[in-house]
């Protein structure tokens, strides 16, 4: 993770990984990333470890929700804001 965020010249916190598994969603958070969870039949959020902050049926919906998100920040596009981090399903 730490050649992503060289190579982005971003910080963990700029970033998320999307990801169907609790347990990689888990490793981003524990490293400073956001972690969004695109659930899938079988395989749910288990109440262990950090949570993510966006939660979606599918990739469109999670990629709308982390959009939505960073363009609600008008004065640093790469901001966080953590009112805007939910466990919403969208």
């Amino acid at each position: 993770m730490e050649s992503v965020e060289r190579e982005l010249d971003l910080s963990g916190s700029d970033l998320y990984l999307v990801a169907c598994h609790t347990w990689d969603i888990i490793g981003a958070k524990s490293v400073g990333w956001h972690g969004a969870m695109v659930l899938r039949k079988g395989n749910a959020i288990l109440d262990v470890g950090p949570q993510p902050d966006v939660i979606g049926e599918n990739l469109l919906l999670v990629a709308d929700k982390i959009i939505e998100g960073y363009s609600d920040r008008s004065a640093n596009k790469y901001a966080v804001n953590p009112a805007d981090s939910s466990r919403d399903v969208v």
